[in-house]
């Protein structure tokens, strides 16, 4: 008995440390350098709206319904969700990944749904978002004719 006791005892105390560990990580959870709930502004200093119909390239039309429309000069609020997604007045799109000094989010169409969104943000070296690209399309057929609409902001 006291054999199978002492090491039963042995584990238990290196895998105490371990299990608080990962309770305090998860605790804070990060995704890609940013606590979910955290806030932050930014400015659209850019933005281009593309239509195709076909083979047909349209730049500077109207941002079409159900794509948030920002202005330049508009200040977008920005909070990560409880699950990295990056929320904003209209949208929210899944965190993915990071490299370097950028956050990458995306919420890709499938099956059916043909509108999507794309997302990254810059960042400095503390964690600090200091720029964002924001995209977002559609996608549909009128008759055999593929139309798409693609906005993109820019924000500092």
């Amino acid at each position: 008995m006291k054999t199978t006791l002492h090491p039963i005892i042995g584990i238990c105390a290196t895998l105490l440390p371990f299990t608080q560990l990962q309770a305090a990580e998860s605790h804070s959870t990060k995704f890609g350098g940013f606590e979910a709930g955290k806030k932050f502004t930014l400015t659209v200093s850019d933005r281009t709206s593309v239509r195709t119909n076909g083979r047909k390239v349209t730049k500077g039309v109207p941002v079409p319904a159900g794509i948030p429309d920002f202005r330049v000069g508009h200040d977008v609020n920005f909070t990560i969700g409880a699950s990295g997604q990056l929320k904003g007045s209209g949208f929210s799109i899944v965190y993915r990944t990071s490299r370097s000094q950028t956050n990458f989010y995306s919420n890709n169409p499938s099956g059916f749904i043909s509108d999507g969104q794309a997302a990254s943000v810059s960042k400095t070296s503390t964690n600090r978002p200091k720029g964002a690209r924001l995209v977002f399309y559609t996608f549909r057929f009128s008759g055999f004719t593929p139309i798409t609409n693609t906005v993109t902001y820019y924000l500092d």
